[in-house]
């Protein structure tokens, strides 16, 4: 004879009354959800709103919403929140809140007015999910696909974006922008020598030079290798290139330490100028390659500035 219980079966959900229904997704539901008066006091979270920000509901029943503010968000921020909240009823995007260990997060908002049948807003329900790492995710996404990973400056596909954005920029203005191309003479000596990691280790030093040797807005990026693109962008006159080409050359013949070791690397550069040598991002980058090539050809450790002369050889 079997003993066992029948085991209890779960009421369809035909014969769970919609209040029921409601507070069961309410207490199951992963989007931490908490509801308001009309005058923005907490009068209920579900579950998913402790397990996010570490609130239990004893906490904050009675409390406003701003027990959660990270102090990110200014007063025009909130201002426009409640103006569309009034306006539409509604509102959604992106805040930053503290949970209660005091650590940021990001979450994504929706808050939705409940009015009664005569349309007065009688409560607020705010539901969010932690999208922190979502974010991060998309940072580190873009961090691998515009800038290298060596030296964390841009890589050429973000430096072409920004090329194009000067030219136009540069149009607007009637003004002159430059284009460097520098690598490192006999870079390849260092690696053979000293190993890949003391050459890595060089790239980075380098990097830190030039970078110093630039303007805010002006733009260093790594092709690959040793070999580097210069953005001079906003230029008053052809001089102010010369200048900085001739402060990298200087820079640069400074002895890196590398292991202990003391080595002396120099630096060959070729540049362009906008509008003379082109007015095309193409046209600037194979214009500032072809006379880095001629400061190599001309012995090394030289800035020479593109011209057609450089291109029949002479």
């Amino acid at each position: 004879m079997n003993t066992e219980k029948p085991k209890r079966r779960p009421l369809p959900i035909s014969r769970i009354k919609a209040p029921q229904l409601a507070e069961r997704v309410i207490e199951a539901s992963f989007e931490g959800i908490m509801v308001t008066d009309n005058n923005v006091n907490i009068e209920f979270v579900n579950p998913a709103f402790t397990q996010l920000t570490g609130y239990t509901q004893e906490e904050v029943v009675g409390k406003t919403p701003q027990i959660l503010s990270s102090g990110r968000h200014d007063s025009e921020f909130y201002q426009r929140m409640w103006n569309s909240l009034v306006t539409h009823g509604y509102w959604r995007g992106e805040v930053w809140n503290r949970r209660k260990t005091g650590e940021l997060y990001l979450e994504l908002l929706t808050i939705t007015a409940i009015t009664d049948n005569e349309g007065n807003t009688t409560h607020y329900a705010g539901l969010f999910t932690d999208i922190t790492q979502n974010r991060k995710n998309e940072e580190q996404i873009r961090q691998l696909a515009y800038y290298d990973a060596l030296t964390g400056i841009p890589n050429r596909r973000l430096m072409e974006d920004r090329l194009e954005h000067a030219i136009r920029h540069a149009h607007r203005r009637s003004s002159l922008l430059a284009v460097m191309f520098m690598d490192l003479d006999h870079f390849k000596k260092v690696n053979d020598r000293l190993g890949h990691a003391a050459g890595d280790e060089l790239l980075v030093q380098f990097t830190r030079r030039v970078q110093g040797c630039l303007r805010e807005d002006d733009t260093l990026a790594r092709l690959g290798g040793d070999e580097f693109i210069i953005l001079l962008p906003d230029l008053e006159q052809l001089d102010d290139a010369y200048q900085v080409a001739e402060r990298l050359i200087a820079r640069n013949q400074e002895p890196y330490r590398i292991n202990g070791e003391a080595l002396t690397v120099g630096s060959s550069i070729g540049m362009s100028l906008y509008p003379r040598d082109g007015t095309t991002a193409s046209e600037l980058l194979q214009g500032a390659d072809i006379a880095m090539y001629r400061a190599k050809k001309d012995g090394r450790n030289l800035f020479r500035s593109f011209s057609p002369a450089i291109t029949d050889g002479t």
